[in-house]
């Protein structure tokens, strides 16, 4: 498919029946003349990347600066202006989408939590869409075909796949790290597991897996323990009451926090501070 001709701009615009859910607009490529530039406000989604060359995105407020592999996001309904380098116009391989689900699937992706710009080392994904647009524009297909196209794309920047978590012992020390690092800070909040693993990039269980690994309890043991202790040197060192003393270690409710606290020590908070004080 290499050696096949193809003009500079060249697409695949998707003219069947739309749906609420999940829309394919365009798959395509462009190669632009230097220092070409273009403004874009669309309805939909494109993921784009640099195939060669370099360019600029202008988008929300901020400028990057863009070359080989670079992926980068433009959303619906926000103007975006990209910009071919002069010395070195850019090629650039995209494809666009819109519809209810589109967000939901990009947030399982490299541009969740509002990323606009990565780099996905190596060009594996501008390949695909040019031999895709290639076969669509060259033989009949049907809707669901185009969709299996779609989620190959979606593959590509697929956050578990991208950027896979480092299986050796620094890697996982250096997660366990960030991991403790946040409850720390959070754990006067409700704490939730998931969203940890949301702020890590990494898969819930895996993150449980690798935490137990390192540390000899769950995560949740640890967030508890940790509550535990300060609960301790709460009731040990103020007047507060310990009602006071279980909202201000994330226990908003003094029955669960009674119930953790005599589970870890065996006895009441209050006997403890009687015991200690």
């Amino acid at each position: 498919m290499e050696n096949i001709y193809l003009p500079n701009f060249y697409t695949h615009t998707v003219n069947s029946n739309q749906n609420a859910f999940l829309n394919i607009h365009q798959i395509g490529r462009d190669i632009s003349s230097p220092g070409f530039s273009y403004p874009q406000y669309h309805n939909s989604y494109t993921v784009s990347i640099v195939k060669s060359g370099k360019g600029t995105l202008e988008t929300l407020g901020k400028k990057y600066n863009l070359s080989v592999n670079d992926a980068f996001l433009t959303l619906p309904n926000e103007l975006s202006v990209q910009t071919a380098d002069s010395d070195e116009p850019w090629e650039v391989c995209f494809f666009s989408f819109s519809g209810s689900l589109a967000q939901q699937l990009l947030e399982k992706t490299v541009f969740k939590n509002g990323t606009v710009v990565v780099n996905m080392k190596s060009g594996d994904l501008a390949q695909d869409i040019i031999n895709t647009t290639i076969f669509l524009n060259t033989r009949n297909h049907s809707d669901f075909s185009l969709l299996e196209y779609f989620f190959k794309f979606l593959s590509h920047i697929d956050i578990q796949k991208a950027f896979p978590l480092t299986e050796t012992n620094d890697g996982q020390q250096k997660y366990v790290g960030e991991i403790k690092k946040y409850i720390q800070a959070h754990y006067l909040e409700p704490i939730k597991i998931s969203e940890i693993a949301d702020q890590l990039n990494i898969n819930r269980s895996h993150l449980y897996r690798i935490f137990k690994k390192e540390e000899g309890v769950g995560v949740e043991d640890y967030i508890i323990n940790i509550r535990m202790n300060h609960a301790k040197i709460l009731l040990k060192d103020t007047t507060l009451t310990v009602s006071a003393v279980s909202t201000l270690v994330g226990y908003k409710n003094y029955a669960t926090f009674f119930k953790r606290f005599k589970l870890a020590t065996g006895i009441t908070p209050l006997e403890y501070r009687n015991n200690n004080t």
